[in-house]
């Protein structure tokens, strides 16, 4: 999973959805806007 901390998109875990390895040329191929929404409500609900 791919997080936007402080500007600087780190990865979160691994992610097998996908056959080849999400790295900087093709990461926006592998965003899905439903998940992203969701991992953000989550970091947002855990800073309070």
């Amino acid at each position: 999973n791919i997080l936007n901390r402080e500007g600087i998109f780190a990865f979160n875990g691994c992610e097998r959805r996908f056959r080849q390895p999400v790295g900087e040329d093709n990461w926006k191929q592998a965003i899905s806007e439903e998940r992203a929404i969701r991992c953000a409500n989550r970091l947002i609900q855990c800073k309070g």
